[in-house]
């Protein structure tokens, strides 16, 4: 299909709508490939967010798991340092899995 309209100087111009319908139409086929290529990747990014969260609740219960284990009972018993060293050790790990916390918390709320 093709226009020309007015007269005078508008009467030169001539728009083509031949080729309108195939590019409209590839248009909307590369947004549908996007559409799933993003549904793709936003699958992809929570599954590798399930398994951070996974992977930190298992080193959150061992933790757990050991402090209950080796925590200290009573009046501590033995060499101080050691002792404090034991704890400080704890006390380090607690805060890495805190850090941990903390990002995988981020990437939850990014998602």
């Amino acid at each position: 299909l093709k226009q020309s309209g007015g007269s005078g100087p508008q009467a030169a111009v001539q728009i083509d709508f031949s080729s309108l319908d195939s590019e409209w139409e590839n248009l909307s086929t590369k947004l549908v490939q996007l559409e799933t290529h993003l549904e793709t990747q936003k699958d992809n990014l929570k599954g590798q967010i399930l398994s951070k969260i996974a992977e930190f609740t298992s080193k959150a219960e061992a933790f757990r798991d050991r402090w209950l284990e080796f925590k200290p009972k009573g009046m501590p018993q033995g060499d101080p340092s050691l002792i404090i060293n034991k704890l400080e050790d704890d006390f380090r790990a607690l805060e890495e899995l805190s850090e941990e916390a903390e990002k995988v918390r981020q990437d939850c709320e990014h998602f």
